[in-house]
């Protein structure tokens, strides 16, 4: 299982995903559209949040299987520009 983000671009209105597990660690996040680079601060919660986001849905996998518990899965979504 892989944790993706989808990422809107302001700067070229289009949007695109971001997969965690294929990042090399201090890579910069930019847009492969207009090649806008995300900040440093900004980069890091989205990292931080992804890594939240993995973690959570890791642990509802290892609970249903270790503990025979129904399992979950955490999906988020942003509505709106």
């Amino acid at each position: 299982m892989a944790t993706v983000a989808k990422i809107k671009c302001f700067s070229c209105n289009r949007k695109f995903d971001l997969y965690f597990n294929l990042r090399k660690p201090g890579e910069e996040i930019t847009c492969p559209y207009c090649y806008a680079l995300m900040d440093r601060d900004a980069k890091r919660g989205v990292l931080d949040t992804a890594a939240r986001f993995s973690d959570c849905n890791m642990d509802f996998r290892k609970h249903a299987t270790d503990r025979n518990e129904p399992q979950f899965q955490f999906d988020l979504l942003e509505i709106g520009d």
